[in-house]
């Protein structure tokens, strides 16, 4: 494995493949039926990566092989006047596993949260996740004030008053 770059997805041909190949890899690891990839590179193509997106993705590449990603968005406020970085998710493909992409994941992440006058990372994670650890090493600190709700669709429609 040569130097791995970790770089900033664009609305190119080639990082829409790659997000979308990403996202019908996370549907698979987490037992999701993945749609078909045309679908998904329309899907990336028009909302990811669309003009207007909060959405940013981070790709992990060996040469031209995509190795992970990571969704987030850069949202505000949080401090005053300040930004944060929401981490959404960071995927590392299978037979990347183990190789310390995660942590250069964090790690350019955090360079961009700091160029983009952001304040700090906010991420959820299980409970019982093996990502705990990982992000307790990298000094992340669980905030015991938060708990995390979530509006699933059916609660979003009942909430909405269909």
């Amino acid at each position: 494995m040569a130097e791995i770059e970790i770089r900033l997805a664009t609305d190119s041909a080639d990082d829409v493949t790659a997000v979308a190949g990403q996202l019908r890899e996370m549907d698979a690891f987490y037992g999701d039926a993945a749609p078909d990839q045309t679908s998904v590179e329309r899907f990336v193509r028009d909302t990811v990566l669309g003009h207007g997106s909060a959405t940013q993705v981070a790709l992990a590449l060996d040469g031209r092989m995509v190795l992970g990603s990571a969704f987030f968005a850069i949202i505000g406020p949080s401090d005053p006047l300040k930004q944060l970085l929401f981490l959404k998710d960071i995927f590392v493909n299978e037979a990347a596993r183990g190789k310390g992409i995660g942590e250069k994941f964090m790690r350019f992440l955090a360079r961009h949260a700091i160029a983009c006058g952001c304040s700090r990372i906010d991420l959820t994670t299980g409970t019982d996740s093996p990502a705990r650890t990982f992000y307790d090493r990298l000094g992340g600190e669980v905030d015991p004030n938060r708990i995390f709700y979530r509006f699933s669709e059916p609660a979003l429609r009942d909430l909405a008053g269909r």
